[in-house]
């Protein structure tokens, strides 16, 4: 019953009644499922006589990874991998990730839709279908050094929690821990960090943008808005790459690509060719512990 009733509660709040029909139970057992359940680490929440699985989008708790020491330092930007599409590129994220250990990256900043998500749309074009085999992937692919990361969920990772009434990126926290990365889960589709000295905020928008003078104006009104002081913006979503100090509050704002090779009908409905690939930002952390003269430089896949 627990399964039925997380499918019938992921997309909107039902009310109990409703639920009890539906599912052929009574109150008391429908409460105790519920109370089960969320002893089992399910989001289950019961507001007034409704019930609902359905994660909130939001900030998670801040997550500090790496040594602020004086000097140059250099951190990984990787989003959009997708693992489980068909367009998924493994071979060139394991290429990306050996390069930029080489060049001295000890820490990543994870912005988003590392899954391909468990959602009926994207079936067709998965090669591996629901959230086990997708984050199992994901694993497979990033492992071999000992990463310190800082991750949020993007919204296909979040198509996964709905479906399965669990939030996927403590799953896959754990996961990537037993394989050897110090992965921290900072939130869904948001989350702050403390990057080897740099306060920074991950972001996976919800909006589309696909020029990059369209990707600085979102990332200009996005910083805008924090509250938080903030060093660095790093965005998913948009598998195109841009970079921009906000106009106002001189914070450093970079949109990353993705590894996601552009093919299939999914594919051919975004309006320009995809940034497959990912970002080395580097930047200098003075004797005080803070952070300045950030630059981007993106390292393109070749598309195979």
């Amino acid at each position: 019953m627990l399964h039925d009733l997380i499918h019938h509660t992921s997309k909107k709040p039902r009310e109990i009644s409703w639920l009890t029909a539906k599912l052929q139970c009574s109150e008391k057992e429908l409460r105790s499922t519920i109370a089960n359940g969320k002893k089992e680490g399910y989001n289950l929440h019961v507001t007034g006589q409704h019930v609902f699985t359905k994660l909130e989008v939001g900030v998670g708790a801040l997550v500090v990874i790496g040594k602020p020491s004086p000097g140059r330092h250099k951190i990984a930007h990787v989003t959009d991998t997708h693992a489980g599409s068909r367009q998924f590129a493994p071979k060139a994220l394991k290429k990306f990730l050996s390069f930029a250990w080489k060049e001295g990256c000890r820490s990543i900043a994870f912005t988003g839709d590392g899954t391909d998500g468990v959602k009926s749309i994207l079936l067709p074009e998965q090669r591996l279908h629901g959230a086990d085999e997708q984050i199992d992937e994901l694993v497979d692919t990033m492992k071999g050094n000992p990463w310190k990361v800082a991750a949020i969920t993007g919204n296909h990772d979040y198509y996964s929690s709905d479906a399965i009434g669990l939030d996927i990126g403590k799953i896959v926290e754990d996961r990537m821990r037993k394989a050897g990365l110090d992965w921290h889960h900072a939130g869904t589709c948001r989350g702050n960090a403390v990057i080897e000295g740099a306060r920074t905020h991950l972001w996976h928008p919800m909006g589309a943008a696909s020029t990059p003078n369209a990707i600085r104006r979102m990332l200009n009104s996005h910083a805008e808005n924090l509250q938080d002081p903030t060093d660095l913006i790093l965005a998913g979503h948009l598998h195109h790459v841009a970079s921009c100090y906000a106009q106002a509050e001189d914070i450093f704002c970079a949109s990353g690509g993705c590894f996601q090779v552009k093919k299939g009908s999914f594919g051919n409905r975004i309006s320009r060719p995809w940034d497959v690939g990912a970002s080395i930002i580097s930047f200098t952390v003075d004797r005080r512990g803070r952070a300045s003269e950030f630059s981007s430089r993106f390292y393109p896949a070749v598309q195979t």
